[in-house]
Formats: C-alpha cells, sequence, structure tokens
C-alpha cells in the first residue's frame, strides 16, 4: 500500500529474527534481490506474516540485508584457505546456539555456500552428502580477460558475442 507506506512481507520479513532460506526451494542471490527491492519501495512499516508490526521498515531491510552480508564473511573465514565442510563451518560459526538450531543452520550456510558458488566465490569438491567448500580462484573471461561470475567461460558481454557469432 504505497500511499500509506505499508508493506505486507509474508514470510520474506518476519516480526522478529530472521527468514530460513532453505535450498533449493530458496534461494539466497534472489532472496537478496528481493530485499533490495523492497528497500527500494520505501516502506514505512512492514506487516510481515508473522511476529509484531514493525514500524521501521527501512532499519528492519537494512538489518536483514547486514545480517546477511555478515553471516557471509563468517562462512568464508570459516572456509579458510583450505576449506571446510559445511557441518564444520555450522560447528564454528553456531558454537553457542542451542543442538535444535543445527539443522537450520546446516541450510542456511549451504544457501549462501550455493550463491557465493553461483558469484564464483566459492568451489564444491565431492558430490557426496559431505562435500568440502573451499575459496575459487577468480577467473577471467577466455576473449577478453575480464572478470566471470560461476563456472562461465566468458564475460556478459563476450558471451552475447560467441551466441551471435
Amino acid at each position: 500500500m504505497p500511499t500509506e507506506g505499508a508493506l505486507f512481507t509474508g514470510d520474506a520479513v518476519l516480526g522478529r529474527g530472521t527468514s530460513v532460506i532453505d535450498p533449493p526451494e530458496g534461494d539466497l542471490l534472489r532472496y537478496l534481490s528481493s530485499l533490495r527491492a523492497l528497500v527500494e519501495l520505501e516502506p514505512r512499516t512492514i506487516y510481515p506474516g508473522h511476529g509484531p508490526v514493525v514500524l521501521d521498515a527501512r532499519a528492519r531491510l537494512e538489518d536483514y540485508l547486514r545480517h546477511r552480508q555478515e553471516r557471509e564473511e563468517q562462512i568464508l573465514a570459516a572456509l579458510g584457505d583450505v576449506g571446510s565442510t559445511i557441518e564444520a563451518i555450522v560447528e564454528r560459526i553456531y558454537e553457542g546456539y542451542p543442538p535444535e538450531a543445527r539443522e537450520l543452520a546446516r541450510r542456511t550456510v549451504l544457501a549462501h555456500l550455493l550463491k557465493l558458488e553461483a558469484e564464483g566465490r566459492v568451489e564444491r569438491r565431492g558430490r557426496s552428502s559431505s562435500p568440502t567448500w573451499s575459496r575459487a580462484t577468480p577467473r577471467s573471461c577466455e576473449r577478453c580477460g575480464r572478470p566471470v561470475r560461476g563456472r562461465s567461460r566468458y564475460c556478459p558481454s563476450c558471451s552475447l558475442t560467441v551466441l551471435q557469432e
């Protein structure tokens, strides 16, 4: 409701806590894009699907984005130089959390790792139930040398050119 500055967010933004992004249905890249789009709407009040009404909508949306960025930094730090499994990352980052929160923590870490993999910032080794994740070596476009994202061989401009050739 733009005239009232009211935003109905369902489960995307909650009245307290944060939403769980659960792959494969939950895609963190798309979720973050949605949060940024919600910020651009400049809402004043959030009416979430769960929890109390949020009176400072912009602050809550920025908190959500900041929280995801901080979690991403923690995950990258947990990977270190040698890589790690999801279980080891969860043990390090969620050390003080109750054991019953660990499964949701594993799903959250997986969502972040899949996002980072799509961006070409981490790599997965092994297809077992417990693959090892590590930081990716930055890659360059095979045509022009610009950075590429994910597993692509070409940057977006060169990809289009190659398709048209």
